[in-house]
């Protein structure tokens, strides 16, 4: 008998069809998909494309999934193979890069059995296949989103496992013509409404607690779970990408920084422990010995001479004298920003959350990893300081004493002919260049027996003089260097300007000079109280060699020089915005992420495990002395009554008390009860039930086709009911005889 989807109006059908469980099964796999598909946009693995075609087509065989049904069953048998030939050379021009093709693989296998009218083995295969897509994309991003979608997918893979477990049958038996072609006639609001009518409550709440104790029990495991150090013993996959912010290269051009100083996402966010932070750290990222015309640049043998390490925390020795603090600042760089890691002046020690390839330029004081990361990048430094001053480096003495050195700066090619550290002194040459520079040097009021910071103070003032700032420079055409030309104009410029200017002031005095580029400052979340350091936070400022400190930082940049002091200071003058925006708000619960699971480790256990305690023992205590409290009342009310027979506290105090905390507990369990709708199975079993003690009890004569179909009903599995159990029940109950 084949079973149609039209028609199906109330009462139409008693309990939920083969092909009907199908449907809900299905579609069940369907919203599985697309809750493991959701993460693929955060993963910078070439598959966007492919994701978005995947999205649409599932959609839109939820829409209209007789279309998927009419697909004949060779194209099914012939896609294996196309798909197979596809992810083998996929593999083949990835390089040796395996990570993205095996992304992509498992996303094409996801999608292929996603658009299948499936059996429910292979909706079994499903569910374990958006399950490790979704692992995949939650581990190498370990963005906030990967828990929401935990939280969504888990409710709805226990509901497809419920499902699943439904429409298993016997072994052997085959499948009917209704259920090979499930969607023919089909409309899911008649499906719906059906579903909502023979909805068993009572198996709906349980499955809520039982979601809700498990998702409880992964919590308390999750918080109990013993802490190692993985990273110090395994390796772990980290998404690599070749692009990286303007700005934050090995070369920097006039216009790279300023690119992206109108950008307002986020780059870092920044998450410190210390008594008093400062409210404007510079982060050092990229240090550029070498000038040419173009900009600046990492001169090859800085790019060269480094020391390469590989583990998950790295220790530094500093000169005796300097002195550190406990600060803790914890870093989560957004995927793609740069190679180069933000660091402060100086610092005791930092940590990845694994095993990380990375290169130390001594030279320097430089640090980069191997690769630009795609995913958020995680470093907790330990005891940094920002004081302006990073101490000297291999061979800065060197410097001492010498004299600029003039070279054709037109181009890079110099290079040849001169190397670290002697790019710290390079002057563009020719006599157009040397009139610029010996102008400034009469403005600025040079004299060789000025110190470092005096000369630093007046090239400031010089620079500034009559300028302003602005991102939309221009530079005057000239016989000059182009940065020189910049500085005779007197016009108004950028931080690029301001600190490759100030560069070429300084060796002109026979200082050596360095550009820097990082970020500047940040926003204070009023939230969760953290830095949230945006791309426009972007900036360039200049470090200059002093013989009796080291390397001072300079900013000449307008505006950058003012100490802020600290976060508390800058936030009562009103130098660091305080923001409480929606989207900070938001913005926090990404680093609270951060901070309670992806940086979950022993000290945070070991602070949650004195907090539980504490909590417990405070409960405890107040039950305690609640009880003690009732039993003194107690005590006292039945002095009263024994010995002047008063039952007004008695009543008052103990029994009017003790009497409405039973009814608290009694009426909702009452009222959970008898407002409980049985499931259809139940209902029909108890009929039944009913049916045969009353037969047995008025002595009817015993009909073997009635009282067998009375205790199928009963005791028999539902596959052995007779076609319409409902109705006949209403009959017998109707007739009270044998029919």
């Amino acid at each position: 008998m084949e079973l149609s989807w039209q028609g199906l109006g109330r009462g139409a059908l008693d309990r939920l069809r083969d092909n009907e469980l199908a449907a809900v099964r299905w579609l069940l796999g369907q919203v599985l998909v697309l809750i493991s598909l959701a993460g693929s946009y955060s993963l910078d693995l070439g598959a966007d494309l492919l994701t978005t075609i995947g999205i649409g087509l599932i959609f839109f065989s939820c829409l209209i999934p007789q279309w998927v049904e009419r697909i004949p069953r060779l194209i099914w048998k012939i896609a294996p193979a196309i798909l197979l030939v596809l992810v083998v050379t996929d593999f083949v021009l990835s390089g040796g890069d395996v990570l993205p093709p095996l992304f992509r693989m498992v996303l094409i296998l996801t999608l292929f059995r996603g658009l299948q009218i499936r059996s429910p083995r292979e909706d079994l295969q499903l569910l374990l296949l958006s399950l490790f897509l979704l692992i995949i994309t939650g581990v190498l991003s370990q963005e906030l989103l990967f828990g929401v979608q935990l939280l969504f997918y888990a409710p709805f893979a226990m509901g497809q496992l419920f499902v699943v477990n439904l429409s298993v049958r016997e072994p052997g038996v085959p499948l009917t013509q209704s259920e090979e072609r499930v969607f023919r006639g089909f409309n899911w609001v008649e499906l719906i409404r059906h579903i909502i009518k023979r909805l068993d409550y009572g198996t709906l709440i349980s499955g809520i607690i039982l979601f809700l104790c498990m998702t409880t029990m992964a919590l308390l495991l999750f918080i109990l779970m013993p802490r190692f150090d993985i990273g110090a013993a395994l390796p772990f996959p980290r998404l690599q990408t070749n692009s990286s912010l303007t700005g934050f290269s090995d070369h920097v051009e006039y216009g790279d920084v300023v690119s992206i100083l109108e950008d307002d996402s986020i780059a870092m966010r920044v998450d410190v422990v210390a008594d008093s932070p400062v409210a404007r750290p510079y982060w050092r990222m990229v240090v550029l010995d070498a000038y040419y015309d173009g900009g600046f640049m990492v001169s090859p043998r800085v790019a060269r001479d480094h020391r390469k390490g590989r583990n998950y925390i790295f220790h530094f020795q500093h000169e005796q004298g300097t002195v550190l603090d406990d600060s803790i600042w914890t870093l989560y760089i957004e995927g793609g920003i740069s190679s180069y890691l933000p660091t402060g002046d100086v610092f005791r020690s930092f940590r990845f959350k694994n095993r990380t390839d990375i290169q130390m330029h001594d030279l320097t004081r430089v640090y980069q990893t191997t690769e630009i990361n795609a995913s958020t990048l995680s470093i907790r430094y330990n005891g940094l300081r920002f004081d302006g001053v990073i101490p000297f480096g291999e061979e800065d003495h060197k410097l001492m004493g010498q004299n600029p050195v003039y070279q054709n700066t037109e181009n890079a090619s110099y290079l040849k002919d001169v190397s670290f550290p002697g790019t710290l002194l390079v002057l563009p040459e020719g006599n157009p260049n040397r009139r610029v520079l010996s102008d400034a040097m009469r403005r600025i009021g040079f004299q060789k027996s000025m110190s470092v910071e005096e000369f630093s103070d007046r090239a400031v003032l010089y620079l500034q003089r009559g300028r302003g700032y602005s991102l939309e420079s221009e530079i005057p055409e000239g016989d000059a260097d182009r940065l020189l030309r910049w500085v005779a104009s007197g016009q108004a410029g950028h931080c690029e300007l301001y600190a490759g200017a100030f560069v070429l002031l300084a060796r002109s005095a026979g200082i050596p000079a360095r550009m820097v580029t990082g970020f500047v400052g940040g926003d204070w979340n009023g939230f969760e109280n953290y830095f949230m350091v945006r791309n426009r936070n972007a900036h360039a400022w200049c470090e200059v060699l002093d013989p009796k400190r080291g390397w001072i930082r300079v900013d000449p940049t307008p505006g950058y020089a003012l100490d802020a002091g600290s976060v508390d200071e800058a936030l009562a003058g009103g130098n660091l915005e305080f923001d409480r925006s929606f989207k900070a708000y938001l913005d926090s619960l990404s680093i609270l992420w951060f901070r309670r699971v992806i940086q979950f480790d022993s000290t945070d256990q070991q602070e949650m495990a004195e907090i539980m305690k504490g909590a417990g023992l405070k409960g405890f205590d107040w039950i305690k002395d609640r009880f003690q409290r009732m039993k003194e009342q107690f005590k006292n009310d039945w002095e009263s009554v024994s010995l002047r027979g008063e039952w007004t506290g008695m009543v008052r105090g103990s029994l009017v008390p003790l009497f409405t905390v039973g009814l608290i507990f009694v009426i909702p369990i009452f009222l959970w009860r008898r407002g409980h709708r049985r499931g259809f199975e139940e209902i029909m079993r108890r009929k039944a039930g009913r049916l045969l003690r009353d037969r047995k009890m008025r002595g009817l004569r015993d009909e073997g086709s009635i009282t067998d179909a009375l205790n199928l009903i009963r005791y028999g599995p539902v596959s052995s009911w007779p076609e319409r159990p409902a109705q006949f029940l209403a009959a017998k109950i109707r007739l009270k005889e044998p029919g």
